[in-house]
């Protein structure tokens, strides 16, 4: 009986410890099992429990805003403020439940990423990764995002690491999606080091696995990407082959894009303007760039090629706007070293605190420096790609109307007006073909000139077509019953009607011809 006290005490304790863990609401407990499967579910229930929550133990209040923060991240919801995750790591750094705080270092790391702080994500996650917590789904996790912000810092050593990383611990979970993408992420950063070789094996490695131990939907993802990866090496038959493999299953942009610049390459424009079109439907703001850019470069109108070279434009400043920015905010990985430095001397917490934030504005503004050098840059080359598309166009726009205008010269009507010696001869209908045979060979002449005088007469029309075929004016006297001084006269007033000045008759045929 002298111990009994002692036993109430321990008894007390380890109730209150119980009581500390447990005891969660069914709402919220129900929460916890759906977040991962269904995290909108799972936000219903967050949701249904409302003012009740206020009256809940600490701890159950932090782990339901932890739980609303994990729904939003699956739901790819970007977050918009670090408050409230710094409030639930504070906590669970004092609670002593290294899982849960593992899990709250990690969406810490991904709220730093939505708001694109790469230098505090990568803090977070480390020391997410050095709870080492028992879940190897957690810790595959973890290492996937750091792995993300290594490359994306331009730290492809420490990304590889993390990429390896990533893969064992699906492996281990038997996670084969996040191991196929994982070695996906090895072949992008083999690609990146100029280690093709092994960034096509790993390729076949990420699509293999895919195919056979998840999803095919997935699988043609990363074979989407893999036609990308040839068509870059200049293997465009295998690009070609993976790209229609891909088609077969699902309409992806990138293989659309892919078969579209293998047929640019092949001057197959038809299929060029087909796959472009097919590629446009997406809404990638990057597939639609390169869509409009081979539209420019094969379309044939002039206003066509205007057109897809302003929507061209028009995407390129927009991705243009987007890259500057992320330059601006980007911070080299070894500003995160610094960072940590300054954290471990407790000492001199405010003097390496100042130092950090003038080195990460001297950084800022050279970065922003740099990002206007290249802004500058990008002008200089999108007017020489103008320039180029616009010297292209008129290429073909000549090589096209030598051979219609050939095709015309040599077309059935048109020797018959240059037979035909008598007005009378000529029937509406006669006029009506010869018209459309030179809006075919000259796209769009009549058009053209109804534009330049829109109360055009019938005489000064035909008389227009006959020049254009190459009628001198004493035929064309016969052929429209006027005297050859006549038609010197109309064809001197039809330059005034078409420009606004005086000119001679050959002064309009030379306009005419230019049309």
């Amino acid at each position: 009986m002298k111990h009994l006290p002692l036993y109430m005490i321990l008894l007390l304790f380890l109730s209150a410890c119980a009581g500390r863990r447990g005891g969660y609401p069914e709402r919220l407990q129900r929460a916890s099992q759906l977040v991962e499967a269904r995290p909108d579910s799972a936000l219903g229930y967050l949701d249904s429990l409302g003012v009740p929550l206020s009256g809940l133990p600490e701890e159950a209040r932090m782990y339901a805003q932890l739980l609303r923060i994990k729904a939003n991240d699956k739901l790819y919801i970007p977050h918009t403020s670090d408050s409230v995750i710094n409030r639930i790591v504070k906590f669970y750094e004092g609670f002593g439940d290294r899982e849960r705080l593992a899990e709250a270092y990690f969406y810490q790391g991904s709220v730093y990423r939505d708001l694109q702080d790469a230098p505090r994500a990568i803090v977070a996650l480390q020391r997410a990764a050095d709870q080492k917590s028992k879940n190897d789904t957690l810790n595959g996790r973890i290492y996937g995002q750091l792995a993300s912000q290594f490359a994306y810092q331009g730290a492809y050593r420490e990304s590889m690491e993390a990429v390896r990383k990533t893969y064992l611990y699906n492996i281990r979970c038997k996670n084969y999606k996040g191991g196929a993408y994982a070695y996906r992420n090895m072949a992008r950063l083999f690609d990146v080091e100029g280690r093709k070789d092994s960034a096509e094996i790993y390729y076949r490695k990420a699509y293999r696995m895919m195919k056979e131990k998840s999803e095919p939907r997935w699988a043609y993802g990363i074979l989407s990407e893999v036609s990308s990866f040839y068509r870059n090496m200049g293997k465009t038959d295998s690009a070609e082959v993976c790209a229609r493999r891909v088609l077969a299953y699902v309409p992806l942009g990138a293989a659309q894009l892919t078969l579209a610049e293998v047929y640019y390459g092949r001057q197959q424009f038809d299929s060029v303007a087909f796959y472009c079109w097919e590629a446009l439907k997406s809404r990638s703001i990057y597939h639609r760039r390169t869509a409009y850019r081979l539209l420019a470069c094969t379309a044939e109108p002039v206003d066509s090629v205007r057109h897809y070279l302003s929507r061209y434009l028009a995407l390129q400043d927009s991705i243009n706007e987007i890259t500057r920015t992320e330059a601006v905010m980007k911070v080299h990985y070894r500003q995160v070293e610094l960072e940590n430095t300054r954290l471990a001397l407790q000492s001199s917490r405010r003097l390496a605190g100042i130092l950090g934030l003038v080195l990460v504005a001297l950084s800022l503004a050279c970065l922003t420096i740099f990002s206007v050098y290249r802004l500058r840059r990008y002008r200089h080359r999108l007017a020489a790609l103008e320039e180029h598309l616009r010297a292209f166009y008129e290429a073909r726009l000549a090589y096209s109307s030598e051979q219609h205008a050939s095709t015309l010269q040599q077309s059935e009507i048109c020797l018959f007006f240059h037979r035909c010696t008598e007005s009378r001869s000529l029937t509406p209908e006669h006029w009506q073909t010869l018209a459309a045979e030179i809006d075919k060979a000259y796209p769009d002449f009549t058009q053209h000139l109804i534009t330049l005088y829109p109360q055009i007469k019938e005489p000064e029309l035909h008389a227009c077509y006959l020049v254009k075929i190459g009628i001198p004016r004493t035929r064309m006297a016969e052929l429209l019953n006027y005297s050859v001084s006549g038609i010197s006269s109309l064809l001197a007033r039809l330059h005034v009607k078409l420009t606004g000045k005086k000119g001679s008759a050959k002064d309009v045929e030379k306009l005419i011809e230019k049309i």
